[in-house]
């Protein structure tokens, strides 16, 4: 099992082929321990350990990461809290960012992520 905890902010993202797709943008950790009420939120600038935190918002977190111009089914955003996820930014302009779940991803190599699909498989923003 991959331990997603170590996916940060400006991570490159590379899809199954191993073309560079983007880098990590918001990331939203979840507990292993289905059994415990929700997902833990956390920001991208805050350490795993220190989640609950003083000054932290979920519901700062939570706006970030899912804006008002999202479509985005409600099935598919309890999934995607329910099992983590994080934004792939792709840095180009004429492109959407994506969300990417948790379970997508195959390996996490130093400051070098992969997935186990492509960018075309991917829920755009």
């Amino acid at each position: 099992m991959i331990d997603t905890t170590l996916i940060k902010e400006g991570m490159t993202v590379y899809d199954e082929h191993e073309n560079k797709v983007g880098s990590v943008g918001y990331v939203q950790y979840t507990d292993e321990d289905y059994n415990k009420l929700g997902p833990e939120t956390i920001s991208p600038s805050t350490d795993v350990k220190h989640a609950n935190t003083e000054g932290f918002s979920f519901f700062k977190a939570f706006a970030e990461a899912f804006t008002s111009e999202d479509d985005m089914p409600e099935e598919v955003r309890q999934y995607l809290e329910h099992h983590g996820y994080f934004r792939l930014k792709t840095g180009n302009p004429f492109e959407s960012d994506y969300y990417v779940s948790m379970n997508n991803v195959s390996a996490i190599v130093g400051q070098n992520l992969h997935l186990k699909t492509n960018k075309d498989e991917l829920l755009s923003v």
